[in-house]
């Protein structure tokens, strides 16, 4: 997910029973898509949905906080002696981890938003949600933590 994208993602978007949240800006393929919850996030995301603001991460006066997810990201990284050094990072790490552990091709940039180049996996391909959700539960976060 890109990061303007999580901290634009509305609690009416967050189908937390069925795994899955609608989000997504930027390009055709990356809108309003179908994003996976990772069997491991579950519990983060379900204390997330605790709060009543319209969006998931707010700051004061319930405006987005682009810049407190970028100082806080930097400083967690820094804390984890980390070197990620740019948001962007975390899509390039999914798209590592999706390729390693063998997540469908189309599957995985179907998630990350991104056009397959293939008029049958653009146009007439549509996989299911729990497809998507079975292909992303494919990653084992204890491997890589």
């Amino acid at each position: 997910m890109r990061p303007i994208e999580l901290l634009t993602i509305q609690r009416e978007n967050i189908h937390y029973e069925e795994r899955y949240i609608i989000a997504g800006v930027k390009t055709e393929a990356g809108k309003n898509r179908i994003i996976p919850i990772h069997k491991d996030i579950m519990s983060c995301v379900h204390d997330l949905l605790n709060d009543t603001n319209v969006y998931l991460f707010t700051g004061k006066k319930n405006k987005h906080i682009y810049n407190i997810y970028r100082l806080a990201y930097h400083d967690t990284m820094k804390r984890l002696s980390l070197q990620h050094n740019d948001t962007y990072d975390t899509r390039h790490t999914f798209s590592t981890l999706s390729k390693l552990c063998n997540l469908d091709n189309a599957a995985r940039k179907k998630i990350l938003g991104h056009a397959c180049n293939d008029i049958t996996d653009d146009v007439y391909t549509h996989e299911p949600i729990h497809y998507l959700i079975d292909q992303i539960d494919k990653i084992n976060l204890l491997d890589y933590c």
